[in-house]
């Protein structure tokens, strides 16, 4: 749609893909090859999130069931968490307001902060002062396994209801309701490392591994 509102040439599947990952200017200017002179990217970047918050504007975010109670047990366990979103920063502040959880986060990274998504999730990682290899992603799809698995981190997927499991197969943990998640199970996700042993309960004088969403 953007393309053809700008004249262009309508992006490849891979480049898609590729874009998902990256801010607007990045994806016009070095994805797309639509532009480089940075009056022609920023009008381009312009007219690609105008059609993006069109096409949205019906659409709610809804908090995972249970992740609000997942994100307290993580709190009053001293585990680090940090808001992580390809989106604008206003758009992102917006979204945690109206779903009344903006206070549950110290930490926030947004598209301002960052050039694609591994660079966003190392920089959540140096917020929370944690190496990525302890860090899990909580996301929804294959554009947020393959980048928390190419930064070294584990990745935890809550798929939407009409999508597939099997298609997430190379997450970490794949979870229908997040409330069946526990701390538990995210100190097991680190079970096969070097020196980390599965826990069977949790150790309230234990320092926990930091979570980035």
């Amino acid at each position: 749609m953007a393309a053809e509102e700008l004249g262009k040439t309508p992006p490849l599947k891979f480049q898609l893909d590729r874009a998902v990952n990256a801010r607007n200017d990045v994806a016009v200017s070095e994805i797309f090859h639509w532009a480089r002179e940075p009056s022609a990217v920023r009008r381009m970047s312009e007219v690609k999130e105008n059609i993006f918050r069109n096409l949205q504007a019906d659409k709610v975010d809804v908090l995972q069931p249970g992740m609000v109670e997942f994100i307290n047990t993580l709190q009053e366990a001293d585990a680090p968490v940090c808001v992580a979103s390809t989106r604008p920063r206003a758009d992102v502040q917006s979204a945690l307001a109206a779903a009344g959880v903006e206070h549950l986060s110290e930490h926030l990274v947004a598209a301002e902060d960052f050039y694609d998504r591994l660079d966003l999730y190392n920089y959540a990682s140096t917020l929370i002062e944690r190496p990525p290899v302890r860090c899990v992603v909580f996301g929804t799809s294959n554009a947020h396994i393959e980048g928390a698995h190419d930064a070294g981190m584990k990745c935890v997927v809550v798929p939407g209801p009409c999508q597939p499991t099997y298609e997430l197969g190379s997450a970490d943990l794949v979870l229908r309701d997040v409330s069946r998640l526990s701390f538990v199970n995210l100190k097991n996700l680190f079970a096969n490392e070097q020196g980390v042993e599965p826990q069977t309960q949790l150790e309230e004088d234990e320092s926990v591994d930091a979570i980035s969403f």
